[in-house]
């Protein structure tokens, strides 16, 4: 059986509650907004609604919209019923800065917009492009083609 503690606790001291109140601001300091996430390389969650970033795929998001505030302008829907965006974090294309930096492609299936950042970037053999790495549409569809059999075993 349960019983109620009975016995006082101390109340905190004044350095321990200015300790916690610096934590708690720390807290909404580095998250002005705290309805913001990122999922994946391509994809962030505001509120509750899932934004898939338009015109690029991307292996990493979460860098880039760390402690900055995002807003999303909506481009269309896609398969999956993801808001497709051109998202801003703090007024800074966040498509652009990552296929800028050589952290994602132009997805050239849905838009030429970032394919000249993303030849500069190939051209100065910026972070994937200095790499052999496989493009993630390419990832995808094998690792279907590979999961599907085995499904149906």
């Amino acid at each position: 059986m349960l019983r109620p503690n009975t016995t006082a606790s101390p109340r905190p001291s004044w350095s321990t509650l200015r300790i916690f109140a610096a934590g708690v601001l720390a807290l909404l300091v580095a998250s002005p907004a705290l309805g913001q996430q990122a999922v994946d390389g391509d994809t962030l969650r505001m509120c509750a609604e899932s934004i898939r970033l338009f015109g690029i795929d991307a292996p990493e998001l979460a860098a880039l919209i760390a402690g900055r505030n995002v807003e999303c302008t909506s481009e269309a829907r896609d398969r999956y019923g993801r808001t497709v965006a051109t998202c801003t974090a703090d007024g800074d294309d966040i498509g652009a800065a990552m296929v800028a930096n050589g952290w994602a492609w132009a997805f050239t299936r849905y838009s030429g917009r970032y394919l000249d950042l993303q030849h500069q970037a190939e051209a100065a053999r910026l972070g994937v492009h200095d790499h052999r790495c496989e493009l993630p549409a390419d990832y995808r569809a094998a690792k279907r083609a590979t999961t599907v059999p085995a499904l149906l075993k």
